[in-house]
């Protein structure tokens, strides 16, 4: 999927460097980069997650609403976002 991401000059002038001394694209430098951060930074734990993947209990969602028609009935100007 094309994005299109904004760097500052001096940054990408040390990404193209980088990916000239290793012999790849700029695009491959920065998936590689991202997916390394990625993996290194994921703190959260296979436990959370797959309680997470769990739907909540009835009481959890009547509060979730309850509070969702508290932040819509105190909007003004804006539209409620559609979930």
């Amino acid at each position: 999927m094309a994005t299109s991401v904004h760097f500052p000059r001096e940054l990408l002038k040390r990404v193209d460097a980088q990916a000239k001394a290793r012999g790849v694209s700029r695009n491959r430098l920065i998936i590689d980069a991202l997916e390394q951060t990625l993996a290194k930074d994921n703190k959260w734990s296979a436990e959370f997650l797959a309680e997470m993947a769990c739907p909540p209990d009835a009481g959890i969602q009547e509060a979730a609403q309850e509070m969702l028609k508290d932040i819509y009935s105190s909007r003004i100007s804006r539209k409620d976002p559609a979930f």
